[in-house]
């Protein structure tokens, strides 16, 4: 056995066999740089949102056959909206009026924004009331 015949692509002729453990670790090296770029490639498509588990897969439930667990007093059905302000019990007439806030504008609120005003009631100069 001091000569062995292998064929790869061409023909090469071995005298020990101490050649051809050289070349097969050779080609086993070869195939782990294989494996290994294989892998590093798949571990590059991972980024930090893969790290844990998976997120959870949340059912779409319609809202009329849900089973509601809040611990509210009202439900959202039983309360007039715009009755906070409304007394049922109170006999008077109920004046009609308008609320107008007003508030001055100068070339620095409309150019650089430097006065910090805002469109709220907090920033008004003045507050017309029409009856």
């Amino acid at each position: 056995m001091d000569q062995i015949l292998i064929f790869i692509g061409c023909t090469y002729f071995f005298t020990s066999f101490f050649e051809l453990q050289k070349l097969m670790k050779l080609f086993f090296f070869l195939n782990n740089i294989n494996l290994f770029q294989q892998n590093a490639a798949a571990l590059a498509q991972l980024g930090p949102g893969h790290i844990g588990p998976p997120p959870k897969k949340y059912k779409e439930v319609s809202t009329a056959y849900m089973k509601k667990k809040s611990k509210d007093i009202w439900s959202e059905e039983e309360v007039a909206e715009g009755s906070q302000y409304d007394d049922l019990t109170d006999p008077r007439p109920q004046p009609e009026y308008e609320i107008i806030l007003k508030q001055s504008v100068k070339t620095e609120d409309l150019f650089l924004g430097l006065s910090r005003k805002d469109p709220s009631s907090m920033c008004c100069e003045a507050m017309l009331v029409n009856c």
